[in-house]
């Protein structure tokens, strides 16, 4: 199966800022077992007048399934503003909207709503891999110890998906200055072990990530049957 760029689709989300700059832009592609496989997530970096943001998107083209995440930043207060809009079919099923601001994390899910307090602990994953590298370094680093995501565990209770858990991950760093062979390219990297509460205790992922603080790979063994390798090709 053949590599297929899907930024265009973040540019006609609409939740791409009309005066928004493209800062820098790219694309996660899965394999399984070493076989491409039809889940996407393109990214794009920008900046407005008056916030940076990332945008990205997995796409599951077999399931008809686009998740879109959208996190923004106020440049004058550096509160955040996500937000994740679940498609099917080219319909929205669940629009979420989170908001950081004066440690309280506000969130609204269809027409579910609610707060909680977030500490300096404390770090949002908007559930995409672009956000990772960022989320690796602070677990790594200690800044936190904890991930508040949006639960995608289950979808069974509609209840309940895309509301904010507490969910209990580690990231360790196990090797520095290494080279990375990707998209042509020797890219030096930092190789962290990334461990979270939804993956087996004997089976930790592992996070390449580069100088910038971007993932560019992401390896993980879901069974020993299914081996998992994401790839980060970055856009000029």
């Amino acid at each position: 199966m053949a590599d297929i760029d899907h930024r265009l689709i973040l540019r006609d989300s609409g939740l791409f800022p009309e005066d928004a700059v493209i800062e820098k832009q790219g694309q996660f592609d899965y394999h399984l077992n070493d076989t491409k496989a039809s889940i996407s997530e393109p990214w794009l970096q920008y900046t407005t007048s008056t916030h940076t943001g990332t945008l990205s998107a997995r796409i599951i083209e077999d399931a008809e399934l686009i998740i879109y995440s959208d996190c923004r930043q106020r440049q004058d207060n550096g509160h955040l503003q996500i937000i994740i809009d679940w498609q099917y079919c080219q319909h929205s099923q669940f629009l979420a909207r989170y908001y950081i601001r004066d440690n309280k994390l506000h969130w609204q899910v269809n027409r579910h709503h609610g707060q909680q307090p977030i500490n300096d602990r404390q770090c949002f994953f908007p559930l995409m891999r672009v956000f990772m590298g960022s989320a690796v370094h602070a677990l790594a680093n200690g800044l936190c110890n904890e991930l508040i995501v949006p639960d995608i565990r289950t979808l069974d209770d509609s209840d309940t998906v895309l509301r904010p858990y507490n969910s209990q991950r580690s990231a360790s760093l196990i090797e520095n200055e290494a080279i990375l062979e990707l998209a042509n390219q020797s890219l030096t990297v930092e190789v962290f072990q990334y461990q979270s509460d939804i993956y087996q205790a004997n089976a930790p992922a592992r996070c390449f990530i580069d100088n910038d603080g971007l993932l560019r790979r992401y390896t993980w063994q879901q069974s020993p049957e299914r081996n998992w390798r994401v790839d980060n090709q970055v856009f000029d």
